[in-house]
This record gives structure tokens, C-alpha cells and sequence, in this order.
């Protein structure tokens, strides 16, 4: 019997809302066997990408929402996706998954000729060979979407931008993770005018805390705020933190 391999969820960009120097946005790469799925898109993401393959090699991609710093370098992907196609690298339009509003943002994707954007509400499930995609609608201004990815008896999930709320459905959505990604913006000190948008170190560990996962990794850093501290702070509340490490690769 042929062994199945390992989830790979590579860090492409870890910072919100803009990137310091020598680092991206928002966009996380999982390899599943042959296929190769790119969670957000922001910016510097298409760059950093192509530092490991083609992007001809891609199978699909999943936004969570289209503020800036999590969708913009999908234009760019848009021209070398189309410049694939036209040289024989790529044979079929990229699969785009993306919330199903601002209408807007939605149509004028979906006029690319390189892109198969495919509008998803709450709830809807997703099949890409063996492996089952869901998602649900977050606590965000904007029309946001958390993913639970689920292959081989394993379970990745990523936040998108939520604020935190004890009784959100995002904690049944994300339970039992082998590994949860959550944008985790703040520390408690700094979030104050924020709370309706963004989790800080605390609350994403109370989050995974609550929702069993097996292991947390914060991502979506604002540039400015220490990392120790938000290490520190999620850690005595979920021993299993850790910050997201741009180009490092995480098995599950």
C-alpha cells in the first residue's frame, strides 16, 4: 500500500497590514501530494512563490477576503499565470476560490481570462482530488472566510482576519486541528480600537485552547510589535504557540 504523504504548509508572508523590509503579506502554500494549494495572496507572496516552483504548478488558490494585504498580487498572478498558458506551461485556467462579496472584487476577477474564479458562500464544500475543503464566515468589516482543510485523516485550518468571540462557530469549525494558523495581529496592550477585527496573541491561543487543536501558529504580525511579547502572552494561556516562520515549512 502506498504511503501517503505529509500535509507541507509553507510560509510565504506573515505581516498585516504592509510588509517591512524583506517581508510579505499574507500567503501560505500546502503541498498535498502532487497538488499545490496557495491559502491569501498579498503582497510580495507571487515572488517569494516562484522561489520554489513554477506557478504553472498551481492547483488552485483560496482567499480569505480582498482587503489589500491579503489580495494583491493576484493581479500579478493573473499576468504570469496567463503568460503560462499562452507559452504550453499551464492548459487550463487557475482555479480562484474567494468570498462571494464585495460583487465587485468578484467580477473583475472572473474577467481574466487566466482565472476560474469560483464564488464561495458559508459552508460551502470543496473537493480538489481526495482532499475536502470547507468554509465559514468570520467576525471581520469585511466578507471574510476561515478555512478547514481536511486530507488523510489530518486537519489544517486558517483563521482569515476574525475578532475574537467565545461563542463563535469558529471554534466547532477549527476543532481538533492538527494545525491551526491564526492571524494573531496584536497583544492585549496594543489591540485597544481593534477589537472588532483582529484576535490578539491571547485570544487566538484561548481559540485554539478551546477548540482542542493540536498546534497553533500565529501569523498576520503587524510589523511594529514585538514578537517576543506576542509569544510570551499567547504561551501562558496554549503551550503549543509558535510565530509563523516566513519560508519555513510545517508537516502535519
Amino acid at each position: 500500500m502506498k504511503l501517503k504523504k505529509p500535509i507541507a504548509v509553507r510560509v510565504l508572508g506573515r505581516y498585516s497590514p504592509y510588509p517591512p523590509k524583506n517581508g510579505n503579506c499574507s500567503g501560505y502554500l500546502l503541498t498535498i501530494e502532487n497538488k499545490k494549494i496557495l491559502f491569501d495572496c498579498g503582497n510580495g507572496i507571487l515572488s517569494n512563490l516562484q522561489n520554489y516552483f513554477d506557478v504553472s504548478e498551481l492547483s488552485a488558490v483560496f482567499i480569505s477576503h480582498f482587503h489589500e494585504d491579503h489580495v494583491a498580487d493576484l493581479v500579478a498572478l493573473r499576468h504570469a499565470y496567463e503568460t503560462s498558458i499562452k507559452m504550453g506551461n499551464a492548459t487550463n485556467p487557475l482555479a480562484i476560490y474567494v468570498p462571494r462579496k464585495p460583487q465587485e472584487q468578484v467580477d473583475k476577477l472572473s474577467s481574466y481570462e487566466g482565472f476560474d474564479v469560483k464564488a464561495l458562500e458559508e459552508n460551502d464544500h470543496i473537493n480538489i482530488g481526495e482532499i475536502d475543503i470547507t468554509c465559514i464566515k468570520t467576525e471581520h468589516p469585511l466578507y471574510c472566510l476561515a478555512y478547514r482543510l481536511e486530507y488523510n485523516d489530518k486537519i489544517f485550518a486558517y483563521t482569515g482576519d476574525t475578532a475574537y468571540k467565545e461563542d463563535s462557530s469558529l471554534i466547532d469549525f477549527i476543532s481538533n486541528s492538527d494545525l491551526l494558523l491564526a492571524e494573531t495581529s496584536f497583544t492585549e496592550k496594543n489591540k485597544k480600537g481593534h477589537e472588532d477585527y483582529h484576535m490578539s496573541a491571547k485570544e487566538a491561543a484561548l481559540l485554539a485552547k478551546n477548540a482542542n487543536v493540536k498546534r497553533l501558529i500565529m501569523t498576520h504580525l503587524h510589523p511594529l510589535i514585538d514578537t517576543k511579547e506576542l509569544l510570551n502572552e499567547a504561551s501562558k494561556v496554549f503551550s503549543d504557540s509558535s510565530l509563523a516562520v516566513e519560508n519555513t515549512s510545517y508537516l502535519i
